[in-house]
């Protein structure tokens, strides 16, 4: 016994001398610096096929409180957003395409028109119209990021999406004060795209190698924006906590996606690329077959487009705790 005991006591030790030395080598990391990379030790991510199908699995299995939010959603988002900032006349610019062959075919004025329900309406109030979504887009993500919190939490036993709407906006001035954070984190990705257009469609860039340096470096910028909010974009999860500040918000977020950021990044990136290509498999046959459809169905599909993309973040999210 006393043999046995020596030696998981031996064991413990050096398993907390172990934890003890990579907690003192990960204290001393630092971004974008030469040094020895530390193996990451912890498990691996789920695949985006697997996220996919989670966070299927958990809307599905918990529809009616989604159901009600997502409803709540849309009648403020048509109130507020679509009958003040107007809408997509599809079935006029589709004949419009087809009278002056600005598209090739029937399948290219449906890509086209796709494109053109992507962007939204060029109203003259768009500035209202940005803010009211703006407004719209925080509350409902309060309220689906403290559901989904309480779904994972099995303490879902008389849910409602009055509760969410309600009980869930008291973190409201972490999350605003971690939006903001994000906002000076996006400013590298503007800076590039507006040197990008200053230069090179303006004409001032006209050798190819003169093109490709500002190309270069626009993308580098957006990289460095995307790095950065690769982590904190789960600082907002972790702002909804009780008693938890902006800035430990986003110190957790970055302790969290250490030694793993470009795989947590790839997997953010799949999201939009994969519900652009759904949205496109039902919207484009729509508007090539039944165009007077597609802007309805278009709206449909963009309130459902928020409370998956955030439960899909938030299962990323619950991976790396």
């Amino acid at each position: 016994m006393r043999t046995k005991t020596s030696t998981m006591t031996a064991k413990s030790s050096k398993t907390t001398d172990g934890n003890k030395k990579r907690r003192i080598k990960t204290a001393h990391y630092r971004s974008f610096r030469l040094q020895k990379k530390i193996p990451n030790v912890r498990p691996s991510l789920p695949s985006v096929r697997t996220l996919l199908l989670t966070t299927t699995r958990l809307l599905i299995h918990n529809w009616k409180f989604f159901f009600g939010i997502s409803l709540v959603y849309g009648i403020l988002i048509f109130i507020f957003v679509r009958s003040v900032g107007g809408g997509v006349d599809v079935v006029g610019l589709k004949q419009t395409i087809n009278e002056l062959g600005l598209a090739s075919g029937n399948v290219g004025t449906s890509i086209t028109l796709f494109g053109v329900l992507i962007s939204g309406s060029s109203a003259d109030n768009a500035q209202l119209v940005t803010m009211y979504q703006s407004i719209i887009v925080l509350i409902t993500g309060l309220a689906i990021m403290w559901g989904l919190r309480q779904v994972s939490g099995k303490q879902h036993s008389k849910l409602s999406a009055k509760d969410a709407f309600y009980r869930g906006m008291h973190p409201l001035i972490p999350v605003v004060l971690v939006l903001v954070v994000m906002g000076l984190q996006l400013i590298p990705v503007s800076l590039g795209v507006n040197l990008y257009t200053a230069t090179v469609e303006s004409g001032l860039a006209v050798t190819i190698a003169e093109q490709a340096f500002w190309t270069v470096l626009a993308v580098l910028l957006g990289l460095l924006s995307l790095y950065m909010i690769s982590s904190s974009i789960f600082a907002l999860f972790i702002a909804s906590l009780p008693n938890m500040t902006p800035v430990r918000a986003l110190r957790s977020a970055r302790q969290l996606v250490l030694h793993r950021r470009w795989e947590v990044l790839r997997k953010l990136i799949a999201l939009p690329i994969v519900l652009l290509i759904i949205l496109g498999l039902v919207v484009i046959p729509i508007i090539a077959v039944v165009p007077i459809l597609a802007e309805a169905v278009f709206f449909v599909a963009s309130v459902i487009i928020l409370p998956f993309a955030l439960a899909y973040i938030y299962e990323l999210y619950r991976s790396m705790l």
